[in-house]
């Protein structure tokens, strides 16, 4: 079968302060995040930090203690040439995760143009950088995670650019230390 809706990965991670790889995309894949929960089953505070493709998307989280959240993460794409997912917890057997999604060969056509489009750290301001480009094909964003991975809060601005000129989607926006924002483009 060529397209598989499936769970990608669900458990507890059993070593403290160390990344644990939870999902790899096989070989000749892609594969389409469509839900990420993370619960904490222990009575005290757990730092997380969650990367998918090598970059953080959950940094130096505190998840409560009995608490559950769900990553907003949803048609996230991910490629067999980087795409894992890790988790670093601060305390072992606390934290449990599920993961569910799609995975589809490479050549499906089904799945052909679903990629991601760009990821990478952003050019301090008011240095401005391309995230990525698109001049063959229209496309379609279905959202933009945004992860402030130091200690001091960040201003964000983010420009789309189209044929017809361009316009903001972030003017200044302040994301605050270690906190993730997701920009919804539906």
């Amino acid at each position: 079968m060529a397209t598989t809706f499936k769970r990608l990965g669900a458990g507890t991670i059993t070593t403290a302060n160390t990344q644990t790889t939870v999902y790899t995309v096989p070989t000749g894949s892609k594969t389409i995040i469509k839900s990420f929960i993370i619960s904490n089953s222990s009575a005290s505070n757990v730092t997380i930090i969650v990367r998918m493709s090598m970059l953080e998307i959950i940094y130096n989280y505190i998840i409560q203690p009995n608490d559950t959240i769900v990553i907003p993460v949803m048609d996230q794409c991910l490629d067999a040439i980087d795409g894992t997912i890790t988790i670093y917890a601060s305390a072992a057997n606390s934290i449990s995760y599920y993961i569910s999604g799609i995975e589809t060969l490479t050549t499906d056509p089904e799945y052909s143009d679903v990629s991601r489009l760009g990821y990478g750290a952003l050019p301090t301001y008011p240095t401005f950088n391309f995230l990525f480009g698109s001049v063959i094909k229209d496309r379609l964003v279905k959202g933009i995670i945004l992860c402030n991975t130091k200690s001091a809060d960040t201003r964000v601005y983010m420009n789309v650019t189209t044929g017809s000129g361009g316009f903001n989607i972030l003017s200044g926006f302040l994301i605050k230390s270690y906190d993730t924002i997701v920009v919804p483009t539906y």
